[in-house]
């Protein structure tokens, strides 16, 4: 499995909407299908401040994390 966090400047957040009506798959296949563990997503997630800080924070021992970017 492949962990991965998105990362979003100033944009408009159209992906996250054409993401989230995919239909064939729909995104939690998706993520099951090609074993994508999403650690963040702006949209998606609810930790913010602090607790996202904490989130990419990664032991030498962690698994590698694919990183997303959209700006």
């Amino acid at each position: 499995m492949v962990s991965f966090l998105w990362l979003q400047g100033g944009c408009c957040g159209g992906e996250t909407v054409s993401l989230l009506n995919s239909e064939q798959p729909d995104f939690l296949t998706f993520l099951n299908k090609f074993g994508l563990n999403l650690i963040w997503y702006p949209f998606l997630s609810r930790q913010s401040g602090e607790e996202v800080l904490a989130t990419f924070k990664f032991s030498g021992n962690s698994p590698p994390v694919k990183v997303g970017m959209r700006g």
